[in-house]
């Protein structure tokens, strides 16, 4: 039952995720800021992201949150948890 519910939080963070690339003002993307990368292909995400026209920033935000909440939503569906 935790699970299911966690797999659900989940799944809402990724859907925030999605409405904040969509209705998020232009000077919240400018003044993100990224720090502490553990490995080498966080940073090279994060160098990408923070170089990034806006328009860009909003599309890397909106797969992530649209990659974030199908992975936990075919969890949840499939109960492989």
């Amino acid at each position: 039952m935790i699970a299911v519910i966690m797999i659900s939080l989940m799944i809402l963070v990724g859907l925030f995720l999605m409405g904040a690339a969509l209705f998020a003002k232009k000077k919240s993307f400018e003044k993100t800021f990224i720090s502490g990368q553990d490995n080498i292909i966080a940073g090279i995400i994060a160098l990408i992201f923070q170089n990034a026209p806006v328009k860009i920033q909003r599309i890397m935000l909106f797969t992530f949150g649209l990659l974030w909440s199908g992975g936990f939503a075919y969890f949840l569906i499939t109960g492989k948890y």
